[in-house]
């Protein structure tokens, strides 16, 4: 019996693809929130504190990179769905390859 192949996270349940502007709106964010919290996290260990009471956690840094890149919060959190989804499909597979 031959494979099919695997159903890819790109497109499920009716949603729309992803689109390269769905992936750089994601990469964006991300490099923002993540941008934020390393500045945050240098502040509290040049400064000394409380790591916890100084840095967001990253889905706090998302939220307040999308909303200053205007970028729409739902549509943000689903792409990052689907782009872990893809990512954990393409581990699978190389798995099953080895």
């Amino acid at each position: 019996m031959a494979s099919r192949p695997a159903k890819t996270a790109a497109r499920t349940g009716g949603e729309s693809p992803l689109t390269a502007a769905d992936v750089q709106a994601f990469v964006a964010v991300r490099a923002r929130a993540l941008q934020r919290l390393e500045a945050a996290l240098a502040d509290v260990e040049s400064k000394g504190g409380d790591v916890l009471a100084h840095v967001q956690e990253l889905s706090v840094a998302e939220r307040d990179a999308a909303r200053a890149l205007g970028v729409d919060w739902r549509r943000f959190t689903w792409v990052r769905d689907q782009i872990g989804r893809l990512l954990t499909s393409q581990r699978q597979q190389e798995d099953q390859r080895l």
